[in-house]
């Protein structure tokens, strides 16, 4: 993969569910190239030729991190940070065998990497964060995301979607360590090795392309109204989207004419979903902020105006505790894997106790920015890229970096 020159973005690797990344006792390190290995005290220190397997271990004596050979001696030890830069931009850094003190408090996955990866060490281990350009970032985006959406415009408007996004969140965070992590939900980072030629060629063709003045967000399966009431279907329902009508989205069929509509009719379950899950499960997650014990009660507390949960009270024998994010919400009732924000939740009760909690649940997501499947529906209708981008964000400017000529 050729590199391209861009917009450098610093990304925090091996972040938690609360975008934390986590302190790591040891890793892995081969290069397809030759690396140096720069110290911010003492400059390079050492070259390392391709092929060349290191590993990096947290040293509690001394606070810092010891850089070691395959046989375990040790070549250079550093308690400032250091930087690993790779010769030649084309070549890729796998770090592998991550290591940390919870081992699930993170995906602690191989990762192939482009750019310059910085080692930080800290008081109880080091964090690792990539610093690379945006151009060669993308594609990775892409290929964590698209899945079976597979047209070249769809992945287009995604590609300028999460260019956008990333450009965002490195004006926002410019004076922070980093911009962004592998973990977050709009940016989910699996490794530079998962790509293949038609995101390359989606995110070169669409190079020159981003929103403005929008929050330039994704989500893959979209239901017949969007957070911003853009309409997927004009097959209108004879009921408003609303709070009070939840239960009717979720046990009615979608439209025909839905964008996000799966080709396979079985795969509804990619719009409409339902979950059972243990209360004791839900208590034990709870647990960890605040002990409740027995689950008696759960109540969403706070609404979209078409009916999303952001906020939700769950009442024990002990206490009660309030979720006051989406992302939490769905922490606690499912461990991270409920689908979207728009659900109904029905308590199955045993006694005075909540024994199940089951849960129906429509579209995915937060239901807010370009759905991946509408965009894959409206190109198969013809819809080039910039007029899915123009669908999904009717308020937002189309700037050409290019040309300079905003739309």
């Amino acid at each position: 993969m050729t590199s391209t020159p861009s917009k450098v973005v610093k990304m925090a690797l091996y972040a938690n569910r609360e975008q934390v990344p986590q302190e790591l006792k040891s890793i892995a390190l081969t290069a397809s190239g030759t690396l140096r290995i720069t110290d911010e005290k003492r400059g390079e220190v050492i070259k390392v030729p391709s092929y060349i397997e290191k590993t990096i271990e947290f040293n509690p004596e001394t606070k810092g991190v010891d850089f070691k050979n395959s046989k375990g001696q040790v070549e250079f030890s550093a308690v400032y940070p250091f930087k690993i830069m790779l010769e030649n931009p084309n070549k890729t850094l796998l770090v592998r065998n991550a290591q940390t003190e919870n081992i699930f408090a993170a995906d602690l996955s191989d990762k192939e990497l482009k750019g310059d990866l910085l080692v930080i060490p800290t008081e109880n281990g080091f964090k690792l964060i990539n610093k690379v350009y945006v151009e060669d970032l993308i594609p990775a985006l892409l290929a964590a995301q698209v899945q079976d959406v597979t047209h070249e415009a769809a992945l287009k408007s995604l590609a300028v979607v999460l260019r956008s996004a990333i450009l965002q969140a490195v004006a926002d965070h410019n004076d922070e360590p980093y911009h962004i992590t592998d973990n977050d939900v709009q940016f989910q980072f699996k490794g530079i090795n998962l790509i293949f030629k038609t995101l390359l060629d989606a995110s070169k063709a669409s190079g020159e392309i981003r929103l403005t003045q929008a929050q330039a967000d994704a989500y893959n399966s979209c239901g017949v109204v969007t957070a911003r009431s853009v309409a997927n279907s004009a097959q209108k329902p004879d009921y408003i989207f609303s709070p009070a009508n939840v239960s009717k989205y979720l046990l009615s069929n979608p439209p025909d004419d839905l964008f996000s509509r799966p080709q396979d009719p079985t795969q509804w379950s990619a719009v409409k979903w339902i979950y059972l899950y243990e209360a004791a499960d839900i208590e034990k997650r709870i647990g960890y902020t605040a002990p409740i014990g027995k689950l008696r009660a759960i109540t969403p507390t706070r609404l979209s105006p078409n009916g999303r949960v952001l906020s939700m009270r769950f009442e024990g024998k002990k206490g009660s505790y309030e979720a006051s994010t989406p992302q939490e919400i769905s922490f606690i009732l499912s461990a991270g894997t409920m689908r979207s924000n728009f659900f109904d939740v029905v308590p199955l009760y045993k006694g005075k106790n909540i024994e199940h909690v089951l849960v129906r649940g429509y579209d995915t997501g937060l239901g807010e920015g370009l759905c991946l499947r509408g965009a894959e529906g409206l190109a198969k209708q013809g819809t080039d890229y910039q007029g899915i981008i123009k669908y999904y964000f009717p308020e937002a400017r189309i700037l050409n970096t290019t040309t300079g000529m905003i739309n």
